[in-house]
């Protein structure tokens, strides 16, 4: 368990933590079960809300009031949908930042955020003496209730050793990714790699659904050839099983193409990427925002025409 022991603490740290949806709720429960002291701030609280019972279940604390996190817990864990936000939570009018009674003296921020963003957060949070790591996450709701997620994280590296036992609770597998904002560019990367490879691989079946190729046969040749991946097997499975359980919703996943495009953009622009954004602007502006990620595949196929 992390202890704190700057300016005479010496306690076991209570974990404020926002955003509790379906990641951060069974990140939250999984701090709980191990033993951390975790208060969550929902904006509101309904028992009508199975996040909320389940949260309730495990007799974690809950509240409405900001200030009550801000003010009594020692390490803050964000996992909210993107950078503004974020800013809004530490640097708004009413945000961590602004309140002299703060305990908070270090912020975890899980969200995939924009570097820049981070950078910018961390530069005033530094002036509070409020630590900061960013600290991205790959898998989905199942492995933040195991406790098997995947972390990069930024920031310096003293800091990340500290917190070593807390990535451990929530995380499978766990990397330092180098200053303030590097993790956060790593899981870009990682999140351009998947969708890319999501939306070739629908636009591939969804060619084939066009032809008078035997749709088993395309999957075994592929699945023993070059062109398989983790990524195709991902959304293959989906497709013949014609289930899309929501894990990763495609406006998030559109919002992370648009941080990936202004780092690409930096370095002189990149075609195949391009095509990538396309891709997603066409489903966000078909309506499937709200629809898990992999379900690009049904725009991609609305959009095909027959090769046969």
């Amino acid at each position: 368990m992390c202890r704190h022991t700057d300016e005479g603490r010496n306690s076991m740290e209570r974990i404020g933590f926002i955003g509790a949806g379906m990641m951060g709720s069974g990140i939250a429960r999984t701090l709980q079960a191990a033993g951390y002291p975790v208060l969550v701030y929902k904006r509101a609280i309904s028992e009508d809300d199975a996040i909320i019972r389940e949260l309730r279940n495990q007799n974690i604390q809950l509240t409405t009031n900001l200030a009550q996190v801000f003010e009594t817990t020692d390490v803050l864990l964000l996992c909210l949908p993107d950078s503004p936000t974020v800013e809004t939570i530490l640097l708004g009018r009413s945000g961590l930042a602004a309140h002299e009674k703060r305990t908070v003296h270090t912020v975890i921020d899980l969200t995939t955020a924009h570097p820049d963003s981070t950078k910018r957060v961390g530069i005033e949070l530094e002036k509070l003496k409020i630590r900061f790591m960013d600290a991205p996450m790959t898998g989905g709701p199942k492995q933040a209730e195991q406790g098997e997620l995947g972390l990069a994280v930024g920031g310096p590296k003293e800091l990340f050793e500290t917190y070593t036992p807390l990535f451990a609770t929530i995380a499978k597998h766990f990397y330092y990714a180098g200053p303030l904002g590097c993790a956060n560019v790593l899981k870009l990367i990682n999140n351009y790699l998947s969708i890319m490879n999501t939306c070739a691989a629908s636009a591939a079946y969804a060619l084939i659904e066009q032809s008078d190729i035997e749709k088993d046969s395309f999957y075994e040749f592929i699945s023993k050839s070059g062109g398989d991946s983790k990524g195709f097997q991902n959304i293959m499975t989906r497709i013949r099983k014609q289930e899309f359980p929501m894990g990763f919703a495609l406006k998030l996943a559109h919002k992370d193409i648009g941080y990936m495009k202004d780092l690409f953009d930096r370095s002189g622009g990149f075609p195949i990427f391009t095509g990538t954004c396309a891709v997603m602007d066409q489903a966000m502006d078909d309506g499937y925002g709200e629809r898990d990620m992999r379900e690009v595949y049904f725009d991609i196929k609305e959009h095909v025409k027959s090769i046969s």
